[in-house]
Order: C-alpha cells, then structure tokens, then sequence
C-alpha cells in the first residue's frame, strides 16, 4: 500500500512539488471533478489526470506522486500502486473530462472559501 513520508516530501518513493495549501486545493479539485465508480477505470492514469488537473491549478505544474497523493486523499483508489502510473475508481462522466468553464467556478470556489486571491491570464 501506498505510504507519505513527510519528512521528506515523498509519497510512494517519489518527491512531491506541491506546498500544503496547493496540495490542499488540488484534493479539493479532485473531490470535486471526479466522480468515483465501483470498478477501476484504466482509460485514464495518474500520469494523465495531472495533465487536466495542471490546467486549473495556480502552481502550473502538478507532479505525478502529488496526483496519487491527492486521489487517495480524496477517497479513491487504485489497484495497481506497485505502478508508476496508477488507475483510479473513477467514472468516464466524471467533470474532469469535459471541457467547459465549470472547472474555473469550481477552482474559484476552492479559492474563495481559503481567501486567496489569484489572477487568471487568457
């Protein structure tokens, strides 16, 4: 099973980028915009999911172990954690996977409610 080594910033052997909070809104954004399912969904990894997660998050740049980490915070899981891409209970309907101002709502209400304030360029 997966394990988070504090200490050194290291989920699962590898390094995580994020700080607290960010760490915080992207668990935020995954409860969010994923929907969890019964049965593994392997159409979409870990390595993938941090691609559409990059897109709304402030930081820009999402690390796959801080993905993992924030799925199983969230309440997924996987059954592949011996991987280095993982696959995760998650529905193909889930909001993640449609592409729409929704996620920029969703994103401004995680910030909204830690009272941060971030600019958005177009």
């Amino acid at each position: 099973m997966a394990k988070v080594d504090d200490k050194k910033y290291c989920f699962n052997g590898e390094y995580l980028t994020l700080n607290c909070k960010e760490a915080e809104m992207l668990e935020e954004w995954c409860l969010l915009n994923f929907t969890p399912i019964r049965s593994i969904n392997d159409r979409h990894s870990s390595y993938g999911l941090k691609h559409i997660a990059e897109k709304y998050m402030p930081s820009k740049y999402v690390s796959n172990a801080d993905m993992k980490k924030a799925m199983m915070a969230a309440g997924f899981y996987t059954n592949n954690d011996k991987e280095q891409n993982w696959c995760f209970n998650i529905s193909e309907k889930s909001k993640a996977f449609y592409k729409y101002d929704d996620f920029y709502k969703d994103l401004c209400y995680i910030l909204n409610m830690r009272n941060i304030c971030l600019v958005l360029e177009y």
